[in-house]
């Protein structure tokens, strides 16, 4: 943070990532979900195999836990060639696929749950739900003496004590 003049930040981080002074504030929740239709014809981890997999792809695959690769391994599955895989470069639109019934996508909490509230969105297999990576607040040894810095920092930890993370 010193070497950018940033006094404070918030950083998304997988914990086995994050170093000794980041100060955990949320985790997030990995769950799959599903419009309601497609959600009703899905009640086994087998029934994974047909539906399209709707992928936020990003350059650098940062979370285990947003990988399909991962989660086919976690549920004991394979991928056959035959199963549509779509990409898209931004998450609202993997969440907007797969209100639209388009096919099965990873969720994060908090970002899906807007849409699990209004029904757009079910939660598949639930049990199988894991958890994500952890939001982080870092303080630079310059912001931590500022009052101000202070104040931000304790704003924004109790902004995410009243969020529902999962």
């Amino acid at each position: 943070l010193e070497r950018e003049g940033l006094d404070l930040a918030v950083r998304l981080a997988a914990p086995e990532q994050a170093a000794a002074h980041w100060k955990p504030l949320a985790q997030e929740r990995t769950l799959l979900v599903a419009a309601p239709a497609l959600a009703r014809r899905i009640g086994r981890v087998g029934d994974l195999a047909a539906p399209p997999l709707l992928v936020f792809h990003h350059p650098v695959e940062r979370f285990a836990a947003l990988s399909w690769s991962h989660w086919y391994e976690r549920l004991g599955l394979h991928k056959t060639a035959t199963q549509p895989v779509f990409q898209f470069s931004q998450y609202e639109h993997v969440l907007k696929a797969a209100a639209a019934g388009l096919g099965v996508a990873i969720g994060r909490t908090p970002l899906v749950l807007p849409l699990l509230r209004s029904g757009e969105l079910e939660v598949l297999l639930p049990e199988h739900s894991a958890d994500g990576p952890m939001y982080y607040l870092l303080l630079s040894e310059r912001g931590a003496q500022r009052p101000e810095v202070q104040a931000l920092a304790e704003w924004i930890e109790q902004e995410l004590a009243s969020e529902a993370f999962g």
